[in-house]
């Protein structure tokens, strides 16, 4: 794939990538902690970046979980920036990356305000549990105000079993289908889960892109980041 950022569209090529005017920037944001922001940021730029695109991160979060994952030997670039300074550390990157993934804190409408103002889509992970469902839609109705948001399913407990997790994805396929379609269009079709070998690999600095024992993990990746660039290009005629 290619991205013209000038216009926003992907389009197809078997070659090289073209360097974009300016980077594409998607934040991922939840005022819920532990949904698995992170977890999402890091392995879609790691993915970003096994595609060949030049990828950054920038954690806006005070627990820093990037910046540490970035010390235990993550390869992307990580940088540091409280969310009001967001906007000046894009235009230090404008024309050397081609994706800048933004983390969140769990935190209200006034830390992820500047935020919003600056990003092409914004991705809201949404756990299936009950206390999490309300600040997750609180979030995406805030991001969808100013740009682009999706709910992206996320089941967030490694413990589980292989078969378990498979089982929980095959649920939440069918619930969606089962939404109508208005309410539908705002979750992403793609579902993550946080299975104990990708925990492991990032307690190390790796992701989804690394190890033998992530196929799992790096084929959902892969599909959210093919369904990410379909979104950013939506309605567009190159694509």
């Amino acid at each position: 794939m290619q991205f013209d950022s000038e216009s926003k569209v992907m389009s197809e090529s078997s070659q090289t990538h073209t360097k974009n005017v300016r980077p594409v920037v998607v934040s991922i944001q939840n005022q819920k902690g532990g949904v698995g922001k992170s977890t999402v940021t890091i392995n879609l730029a790691c993915t970003a970046r096994a595609l060949g695109w030049r990828t950054m991160i920038i954690d806006t979060d005070p627990q820093s979980t990037c910046i540490g994952w970035h010390r235990r030997g993550g390869d992307i670039d990580v940088e540091s920036s409280e969310p009001s300074d967001v906007p000046d550390r894009l235009e230090a990157e404008y024309r050397k990356r081609d994706f800048i993934f933004v983390d969140t804190a769990g935190s209200g409408a006034a830390a992820h305000s500047r935020i919003n103002d600056c990003s092409d889509i914004v991705i809201v992970p949404f756990s299936t549990s009950v206390d999490d469902r309300q600040p997750s839609l609180d979030t995406h109705f805030r991001a969808r105000r100013k740009t682009r948001a999706y709910l992206l399913p996320c089941l967030v407990d490694p413990r589980s079993s292989g078969r378990r997790i498979n089982a929980s994805k095959t649920t939440i396929q069918t619930l969606l289908q089962r939404l109508s379609p208005e309410f539908r269009a705002f979750f992403l079709t793609s579902i993550i889960t946080r299975r104990l070998p990708l925990t492991d690999q990032m307690a190390s600095g790796g992701s989804c892109q690394s190890g033998y024992r992530n196929n799992e993990s790096r084929s959902e990746f892969d599909r959210l980041f093919e369904e990410l660039t379909q979104k950013l290009c939506e309605g567009k005629n190159e694509c």
